[in-house]
């Protein structure tokens, strides 16, 4: 009996050790949060760097050369239109005019002259005393004279103006951009660089691209009959600016080139803002951000996916608790969002997190997660 014993209490102590294991086992299994995918409706934008520049952009230029003796505004300054912005050093021309005055005064006298002559010869032609010719000849010597008188009195106004030219205006209402020329310098019509540009941004313009399969989607999608429909029945879009801030108006799409340029490969768009607290100016950036409305979709947060190879990748909870990796297929991403096209549907459930520690058909403890709890780590859209 007692040998007996010897060889049960053993096999006892083996199955007690088993049954131990099987529970330590149990309690091994890992606990992983899960998310169930649901249809959504929603609105995501499309992002274009974009270049801003005021409606209007007028260059500053004078019309006269001369050295610059005085600048009245300054750099970023709000003018108005017909404001003095330049004055340019006219003693030069102070000469100019007096002597084109000086010459009115001599025509004057030569006009004087000749009309004296022909009256002295026109009684005598009369009496026939004299021949005519001498008359003909004295009458034609006073047009000649009258002639000068005018193209004196022409070339005095246009010296003049040119002293009015000494003062530059501006002329549109708008922001003054920068000046590049200082006191004395000696600047003219002919110069590369205007004195400054006067841009008027009470509305911006802001110039954007797309590239070639961009700008199909983009004709395919909008609705209308030709390229003026669609633009007009393109949504407003809104305009990120450099430091991440959004600007708080939204823009209209005006019009676009319509062509594919061959070196770029790329179609221009323009839209315009309004700028009524002149926050905006010429030679700003920011980033275009087109709407985007998609109904009926599966989305999956891009935690949630893995990349092999340019083929993404999920795992999705099977009967038993048991986690296998489905290859996946996405029409688009918007921000950290994949639009799922095949591969999930609505109602499967998926790994949100330990992708990187999960082995395929490994069983775990699945822990319900909503799609809202995963905003700290997903960016909302919608």
């Amino acid at each position: 009996m007692k040998n007996r014993c010897l060889y049960i209490l053993p096999f006892l102590l083996s199955v007690i050790f088993v049954s131990c294991n099987s529970k330590d086992e149990s309690n091994k299994t890992k606990e992983y949060p899960v998310l169930e995918l649901s249809s959504k409706e929603i609105t995501g934008y499309k992002n274009f760097p974009a270049r801003i520049e005021g409606t209007v952009d007028i260059e500053v230029r004078p019309k006269i050369a001369g050295f610059l003796e005085q600048i009245y505004v300054d750099e970023g300054q709000y003018v108005h239109r017909n404001q003095k912005l330049f004055k340019l050093e006219a003693r030069s021309l102070q000469g100019e005019v007096e002597a084109a005055a000086s010459s009115i005064e001599v025509a004057k006298a030569n006009v004087a002259t000749s009309e004296v002559e022909v009256e002295k010869l026109l009684p005598l032609v009369q009496d026939s005393i004299i021949s005519s010719v001498r008359l003909k000849s004295a009458q034609a010597e006073l047009t000649a004279a009258r002639s000068e008188l005018d193209k004196a009195i022409s070339s005095y106004q246009g010296v003049k103006e040119n002293i009015n030219y000494q003062y530059v205006y501006s002329a549109v209402d708008g922001i003054v951009g920068s000046i590049p020329y200082r006191q004395g310098t000696l600047v003219g019509s002919e110069q590369s660089m205007p004195l400054t540009t006067v841009s008027k941004t009470d509305s911006v313009y802001a110039y954007f691209s797309m590239n070639e399969k961009e700008y199909l989607s983009f004709l395919r999608s909008t609705k209308g009959d030709n390229l003026y429909e669609k633009i007009r029945n393109f949504p407003h879009v809104k305009l990120t600016l450099a430091d991440g801030s959004e600007y708080e108006m939204e823009g209209i799409i005006q019009t676009t080139t319509g062509q594919i340029d061959q070196q770029t490969g790329t179609a221009t768009f323009r839209a315009v803002f309004p700028n009524p607290n002149l926050l905006l100016n010429s030679g700003n950036s920011g980033i275009i951000k087109i709407p985007k409305k998609l109904e009926d979709i599966v989305l999956v947060p891009s935690q949630a996916i893995t990349e092999e190879q340019s083929k993404y990748y999920a795992y999705k909870l099977d009967k038993g608790d048991t986690i296998r990796r489905v290859l996946i297929k996405s029409s688009e991403q918007i921000d950290n969002l994949f639009v799922v096209s095949d591969g999930l549907n609505a109602s499967d459930k998926i790994l949100v997190s330990g992708l990187n520690q999960i082995a395929n058909n490994e069983k775990i403890k699945p822990r319900l997660v909503s799609f809202d709890s995963l905003s700290n780590s997903v960016k909302q859209v919608f």
